[in-house]
């Protein structure tokens, strides 16, 4: 298993990879919930999954953000996330608090809107800071 993944997270991207197949052999497309958010200190990089490739269980689904102001949904391999390391050695983690009911559609809308991903909660703590 992957250092920022729980068995629960993994099996619940499974689960929704699995949806995604079934549905698109219905040309059918669902907007998932994003299950884990996973962000590198230091960096601006943050990754919301939402599903696992049945095909291939090393290759995720969800809305990327390498912190260059250009989000966007995509793939990315576990491995690789595994291996990134930011200048001080720290490794790609899980947030823990993170839980929404949001899906991936909203989130990525306001990455379009922020140039990066952002949570409904750090735009309401901005505008207070601004406030003051």
């Amino acid at each position: 298993m992957y250092s920022f993944l729980t068995q629960e997270d993994y099996d619940r991207l499974l689960a929704n990879g699995k949806e995604q197949e079934a549905l698109s052999e219905r040309d059918e497309w669902k907007d998932h919930v994003p299950v884990v958010l996973l962000s590198l200190r230091e960096t601006g990089c943050r990754w919301l999954l939402t599903e696992v490739s049945p095909d291939d269980p090393e290759i995720v689904f969800g809305l990327c953000d390498l912190g260059l102001g250009f989000p966007e949904q995509g793939s990315v391999s576990l491995t690789e996330l595994e291996d990134l390391r930011n200048p001080f050695g720290q490794k790609v983690e899980r947030e823990q608090s993170f839980r929404t009911d949001r899906s991936l559609g909203y989130f990525t809308d306001l990455a379009g809107k922020y140039r990066k991903i952002v949570l409904p909660e750090e735009i309401v703590a901005s505008q207070m800071g601004r406030e003051r």
